[in-house]
């Protein structure tokens, strides 16, 4: 029986966006927000840690604020 590994990664990353476990939306964000193992993407990333901050996980606010502060920096950096 031959595995799909890329499907079975997809699965498991629509099950943490969808879940209620703070902790695990926010780790997910994490994941979005340095590209360990998927794509780089701030707005995932932000909407992850969104929904951890709404459960009152704090990090999840900090994770925030900091690709806020990425972000901001890059685009002074593009503007020079």
């Amino acid at each position: 029986m031959k595995r799909d590994v890329k499907n079975t990664l997809n699965f498991a990353q629509m099950k943490r966006k969808n879940s209620s476990i703070s902790s695990t939306q926010y780790n997910l964000g994490l994941k979005y927000k340095i590209g360990d193992g998927i794509k780089k993407d701030y707005f995932e990333a932000v909407k992850c840690s969104t929904k951890a901050a709404n459960q009152c996980y704090t990090v999840g606010n900090y994770n925030i604020g900091v690709i806020y502060t990425n972000i901001k920096y890059l685009v002074k950096l593009m503007l020079n």
